[in-house]
């Protein structure tokens, strides 16, 4: 229950669409910045700087990511647990839905 309270609060947030993206581009990996990441995406989806770096804040204020800002201590930009879990729980949903529709 506290999971799906949880999810629903990036919901409110962002669209589905839009963080589920950014989830998922980064996966399991760690991108040795979160400055090339947001090139990046830029560059893929044709998105501006300041809406990458708005949703990355946004999901690092909420405990799914984690990086390094201006002023702090060099770490990589990766998934924290708990965006690696709501990541896994909506591919897991997301494909029991099309295996039940192709049944």
């Amino acid at each position: 229950m506290q999971a799906i309270q949880r999810a629903s609060a990036v919901f409110d947030v962002l669209p589905k669409e839009e963080w589920l993206t950014i989830l998922a581009e980064i996966g399991l990996d760690e991108i040795a910045t979160p400055t090339s990441f947001v090139s990046y995406m830029c560059e893929r989806y044709g998105e501006s700087k300041s809406s990458v770096w708005y949703r990355l804040r946004r999901l690092k204020e909420l405990g799914l990511l984690d990086f390094a800002e201006k002023g702090e201590e060099p770490r990589p930009l990766a998934l924290t647990e708990r965006g690696q879990r709501l990541l896994r729980n909506t591919v897991v949903r997301s494909a029991s839905r099309i295996s039940l529709q192709t049944v």
